[in-house]
């Protein structure tokens, strides 16, 4: 498992805090890494959060977009 930028890790700050690094790389959309926060498979949750780090400026997604951004990198 690669290592997880540190920019992506304060960004997930809150919920690194409360459930754990579940940080996972998902793909590349350009040039832009793309990392998922993966709750706990035991709790219900809403929508996914979704990490882009754009050089070095990371940008969070949530929502409807979140959900869009891993359909177009995650094969089934």
């Amino acid at each position: 498992m690669s290592k997880i930028p540190e920019q992506i890790v304060n960004a997930a700050q809150d919920l690194v805090g409360r459930f754990g690094n579940k940080l996972a790389f998902i793909g590349k959309q350009g040039d832009n890494s793309v990392y998922q926060f993966r709750f706990p498979k035991n709790l219900d949750t809403g929508f996914p959060y979704v990490y882009i780090l754009e050089g070095d400026t990371v940008v969070s997604k949530t929502g409807f977009e979140a959900l869009d951004i891993i359909k177009s990198l995650v094969k089934d």
